[in-house]
Formats: structure tokens, C-alpha cells, sequence
């Protein structure tokens, strides 16, 4: 548990410091972040075993479609 803390923390301090570059684009930024959770869900299902995927499901899919209107819009 101590680790995945740890690994918070440092991916939060690399988000707000490309935050602070002037020339960072925030929408590629945010996507980034918001991506993990894409990841997350797919090592869920294919390492280990979610059962309840389906249930899941919308939910990653509308977080997949605001990183898209985030991107483009």
C-alpha cells in the first residue's frame, strides 16, 4: 500500500509541473492523466481477471469520450 501511495505522489508532482510550463498544452496534459485510467481498466481485465468489466464499461467508455472532446475541443 505504501508504494502505490508513493507512486501517486510522484505522478501528481509530474502532472502539476507540466501544468506550470507556459508552453504546456493543458488538453494533452489532462488527456495524459485522464488516460490512466484506461490502462487501469485494461490491466484489470487482462492481469487480473476482473469479473464485473461489463458493469464498468460505461463508465470508461464516457471517460474515453471526455478525453476525446478534451482533445479536440
Amino acid at each position: 500500500m505504501p508504494l502505490v501511495s508513493f507512486a501517486l505522489l510522484v505522478c501528481d508532482f509530474i502532472y502539476f509541473n507540466a501544468l506550470r510550463d507556459p508552453e504546456a498544452l493543458v488538453a494533452v496534459v489532462a488527456g495524459l492523466r485522464r488516460g490512466s485510467i484506461l490502462v487501469a481498466f485494461a490491466g484489470g481485465i487482462l492481469l487480473f481477471g476482473e469479473r464485473h468489466g461489463r458493469q464498468k464499461l460505461p463508465a470508461v467508455v464516457g471517460v474515453l469520450v471526455g478525453i476525446v472532446l478534451t482533445v479536440v475541443g
